[in-house]
């Protein structure tokens, strides 16, 4: 059976599926109060979870399960209309602005959303927006009676015991963590940037365009749009970019802003509530003016400073690590040792367990250079799941077995306050 919680957010995808191709209603599968469900949808919903996770066909059996989780989540959404659950109009429309913009991110522009769907925005808007409060009340039921499930350790333990002869063998592993920062430009180089950044700022002040400047002198992928950027959420940008952009109106622009990629000038072009398009000028600091050894030697005292017990690992990761295991305290996980690169098997091979590699020289994904190093918290060889190793691995399984042990239990009890005529076993009848 799929995971009960997994189904709910294809819908979106299935409605401007539907909206575009104008398939033709065939059969309805099911019926659960007010709710039809059609054949169509579960035939969408198949064939969008079997291309995701990379299986051959839809099978009758996968048909099926897409069919039964369909009709979990119009029970939910029945069993939530029953008790009264709304939501606020306003938590609808900030989430159809943030939908909309994914869309034409991906699209390219709101333009090539209409032509794409043949429709205009404003119709997609009110295809989506039942669609979307639907998925807000049943997120709404699933909080209130499964949000605050846990599991003891006495559960993970005897949830060990009931299911140990048939825990799966794990690949050879490392617990790992990292810190990883970029060189910095040297003093002579940020200040050629800056100055050039400066008199762009006042030719713009003095009348020039920006949208024309940035074609001119901006230093990134953005320049051929102008410096337009598309529109973004709360941290989804350089924290010192978005708390510049984030206090200008439309049309304003900021004064110079920093960041690890350079010197940015910001225009707004556009807010939509927590979501904005805004367009920039970057300029670089000479890439061959970097400061490789002060960012050596900033990570061998961080090391030092670790292993002297003066700091903790973690605690400089947060702060000073410019890499997305930041925001977890540096930890990049329990990792299979065949997963690694080259590069990284070399050092974590040649680093003992509990110990804190010697700084090295890595690519970035933004294609920067930056320097790191590494704590091998733990090595683990290939060996069967067990309670000492893997405590937090099991104990997750088993919170995951008590979801789903109280989803099923919930759901019988549902089923007696709501009307449920399922019409289709199979994607043939």
């Amino acid at each position: 059976m799929l995971k009960w919680i997994s189904t709910v957010t294809i819908g979106f995808i299935s409605v401007l599926s539907f909206a575009q191709s104008g398939q033709l209603i065939d059969k309805i599968a099911a019926v659960i109060n007010d709710e039809i469900i059609l054949k169509s949808e579960v035939d969408m919903q198949a064939q969008y979870y079997a291309y995701a996770n990379n299986l051959y066909r839809v099978t009758p059996e996968l048909w099926t399960d897409i069919l039964q989780n369909i009709v979990s989540n119009k029970i939910m959404l029945a069993k939530a209309k029953l008790d009264s659950i709304n939501v606020p109009s306003a938590q609808i429309e900030a989430e159809l602005d943030q939908r909309i913009d994914y869309l034409s991110q991906r699209l390219g522009s709101e333009s090539a959303v209409r032509d794409y769907y043949g429709k205009s925005i404003l119709q997609i808007r009110n295809e989506l927006r039942e669609t979307l409060k639907k998925e807000k009340m049943i997120g709404q039921i699933k909080q209130k009676e499964f949000g605050s499930l846990s599991v003891t350790k006495q559960e993970t333990e005897a949830f060990y015991t009931q299911y140990q002869d048939s825990m799966p063998v794990l690949p050879a592993t490392a617990e790992l963590y990292q810190i990883f920062i970029y060189p910095e430009p040297t003093e002579a180089s940020k200040n050629k940037s800056l100055n050039k950044i400066k008199a762009i700022r006042d030719s713009i002040q003095a009348g020039a365009s920006f949208e024309e400047m940035a074609k001119k002198y901006s230093e990134d992928g953005s320049a051929d749009k102008g410096g337009e950027l598309g529109f973004f959420k709360r941290g989804e940008l350089v924290a010192s970019f978005e708390e510049a952009a984030y206090k200008l109106e439309p049309g304003q622009m900021s004064d110079v802003v920093e960041s690890e990629f350079g010197y940015h000038l910001i225009q707004m072009i556009e807010r939509r509530g927590e979501t904005i398009n805004s367009r920039h000028i970057l300029i670089r600091a000479d890439k061959a003016s970097l400061d490789h050894e002060a960012a050596i030697a900033k990570l061998n005292g961080w090391r030092a400073d670790i292993l002297s017990g003066k700091e903790t690992f973690q605690n400089i990761a947060s702060v000073y690590s410019k890499d997305e295991f930041a925001r977890n305290r540096g930890f990049m996980g329990k990792i299979s040792l065949k997963e690694l690169n080259d590069q990284m098997s070399v050092l974590v091979d040649s680093t003992p367990e509990g110990g804190i590699s010697e700084p090295a020289q890595i690519p970035a994904q933004n294609g920067q250079t930056g320097y790191h190093i590494v704590w091998v918290k733990k090595k683990l060889p290939e060996h069967k799941m067990n309670l000492t190793d893997d405590y937090e691995e099991l104990s997750n399984m088993c919170l995951e077995k008590k979801r789903n042990d109280s989803f099923t239990s919930w759901l019988e009890k549902a089923r007696k306050e709501v009307f449920v005529d399922v019409r289709m076993s199979g994607p043939e009848n």
